[in-house]
């Protein structure tokens, strides 16, 4: 596979055939980039966690904190917290999110690269759905869909589980095709995705997009499937002369 372009302004993707130190490089890069672009906010007048207390107030107040220091791509907040506020990367949200799930969501390519040299679990499971980051970067909407295809790759590329089940039993793969991000197909399966994973109604890929109208993503399906069917047949008459 080839180095992937980048859709946003600013920073490039991880491309998926790049070495570890490469890739280590790249972030690197990454980081540097995103803190140049949020320097200047004191931390103190971002914040109102004390750091005498203690207990599930704090707790509460520290992973408000760290969503927000997200949102706001803020890798100098972000930083404070994790290192003067005992906050945690696996801290997670009242919407049952950690860190790592709000950058995916949001698509902030620069978040995703910070907190993954951080040490984020790349394939952590969100409190209610048991989604993983890479659930989020999946699926399309009307929310920056191209940095979303950003974190995607940069997620796969990384080393995230393409095929870790959520709760319902549903793939990353699951996600991409209810939605009909034919983008997020494409990436998923080529880092090794199974096209008929069933969910815990024994549902493929491809039974949801047709459930959820997602036009693209069943001609796409259905093309692979057509096409490994069309593969297999010609195998069996070469066998057969």
């Amino acid at each position: 596979m080839g180095a992937e372009q980048s859709q946003l302004p600013g920073y490039s993707t991880v491309d998926l055939d790049m070495s570890e130190d490469a890739k280590k490089q790249h972030l690197s890069a990454l980081i540097q980039k995103a803190e140049d672009m949020m320097q200047g906010k004191p931390v103190d007048s971002r914040m109102d966690i004390k750091s005498s207390e203690k207990g599930p107030l704090k707790d509460a107040k520290t992973a408000a904190a760290l969503q927000k220091a997200v949102m706001s791509r803020d890798g100098t907040m972000l930083r404070h917290l994790l290192r003067y506020e005992n906050a945690s990367l696996e801290d997670q949200s009242q919407e049952g999110l950690a860190p790592l799930h709000v950058a995916a969501a949001q698509g902030y390519g620069e978040m995703v690269s910070i907190l993954a040299l951080l040490g984020a679990n790349l394939d952590a499971r969100s409190r209610d759905a048991g989604d993983t980051p890479l659930h989020l970067a999946a699926a399309a909407g009307n929310l920056n869909d191209s940095g979303r295809a950003e974190v995607l790759a940069m997620l796969l590329g990384l080393g995230a589980s393409a095929d870790l089940p959520n709760k319902d039993g549903r793939s990353p793969l699951h996600v991409a095709a209810m939605t009909g991000n034919v983008n997020a197909l494409d990436k998923l399966l080529a880092a090794g995705a199974p096209r008929g994973c069933l969910d815990k109604d024994n549902m493929r890929p491809v039974d949801l997009a047709t459930v959820c109208g997602a036009k693209e993503a069943i001609e796409y399906l259905n093309a692979l499937d057509a096409k490994a069917q069309a593969s297999k047949i010609k195998q069996y008459q070469q066998w057969l002369s």
